[in-house]
């Protein structure tokens, strides 16, 4: 009987010290089990996993040489073979990390970064005021608060008070080309009398005047210089008298302009302009024509910086002697 005891005494011991064993146990697994971590930013998290990856490759390194070491002592050993000890680590780990600087900014970053930045604003900013409702009923008018600043000037923007000024501006613009006449002077063509032909020549056109965000109007002014050809003649009926001479044109108009946006640095441009014109050329004897002048201009411009273009672009002149088709380049300058 004593000996049934003992053994049931042992027996419950046995069980309670295995039991507090295995849920201590259990306990701390559940305590000690590994939690993920919590990253500031992506950038944080993507350098624990390179150092996690580094420290994995550099394990690798350390197996290869173990198992080429092997395999070397192997070959010595029962085939009297030598690797000449040459092995090639399967990871180069010469790299260094990435600097600071490069690291990628991520959208929600720059998010949390704009928060902060709004919510460290609104707590800068000027309180609006209330006071207490008056009895007397009157019409509220509404208030505009300006913050003004320490040195006692309004806190608003010029470009927000100053708007109306900025949607005007001047420009002035420079153009020289290669005018191509294109119309030969017949003076009675069924008797064969005369007839001017002229050769391309040089060209330049002015203008100036104000801008309206994407429209312009000014003044312009057009010379062109033209010679005739060799096969410009005279008839005096029984002979024929080769003429050889040159045409002006000067012409000034009232310039009109309308330009739209390509790309950031880049516009495209169409003008309009009428006005006068007075040209001199060389018949039998030195004449002058004049009357109402015509121009139509099209082309591209791109922006050099804020107050110099560069225009490319082509123009048609208008006028009885020597109308022209101009090819011109040039430079608009703003102001």
């Amino acid at each position: 009987m004593q000996l049934i005891l003992r053994l049931l005494l042992a027996c419950l011991i046995f069980s309670k010290t295995f039991g507090q064993s295995n849920f201590s146990s259990g306990y701390n697994t559940v305590k000690e089990k590994p939690v993920s971590d919590y990253y500031s930013s992506m950038n944080d998290k993507s350098d624990f996993q390179k150092y996690k990856i580094r420290n994995l490759k550099d394990e690798m390194n350390n197996y290869s040489g173990r198992l080429h070491d092997l395999q070397r002592r192997f070959d010595e050993i029962f085939y009297g073979l030598s690797t000449k000890g040459i092995h090639r680590k399967p990871f180069d780990l010469s790299e260094k990390p990435a600097d600071q600087n490069s690291r990628r900014t991520y959208w929600y970053d720059s998010n949390l970064t704009t928060y902060d930045q709004r919510l460290q604003e609104a707590r800068t900013r000027p309180q609006r005021l209330t006071l207490p409702p008056r009895i007397e009923k009157k019409e509220s008018v509404p208030t505009v608060i300006v913050p003004v600043s320490e040195e006692g000037s309004s806190a608003i923007p010029n470009s927000e008070m100053d708007t109306s000024e900025q949607l005007y501006g001047g420009y002035l613009i420079l153009h020289p080309g290669v005018s191509f006449p294109f119309k030969v002077q017949n003076e009675n063509p069924s008797v064969g009398e005369s007839e001017r032909e002229y050769v391309p020549g040089p060209s330049l056109a002015l203008s100036a005047g104000f801008d309206y965000e994407t429209f312009n109007f000014g003044l312009g002014f057009q010379y062109k210089r033209n010679s005739l050809s060799q096969k410009s003649f005279y008839n005096y009926g029984t002979s024929t008298e080769t003429i050889s001479g040159k045409s002006q044109t000067l012409a000034a108009y009232f310039d009109v302009g309308f330009k739209t946006e390509i790309t950031q640095d880049l516009d495209a441009y169409f003008g309009l302009g009428l006005g006068y014109f007075r040209t001199t050329f060389q018949s039998l004897n030195k004449e002058s024509d004049k009357g109402l002048y015509g121009t139509g201009a099209l082309g591209l411009e791109w922006s050099l910086s804020e107050a110099m273009k560069f225009r490319l672009g082509y123009r048609y002149a208008h006028e009885d002697e020597v109308p022209s088709h101009i090819c011109e380049a040039g430079l608009n300058f703003l102001y």
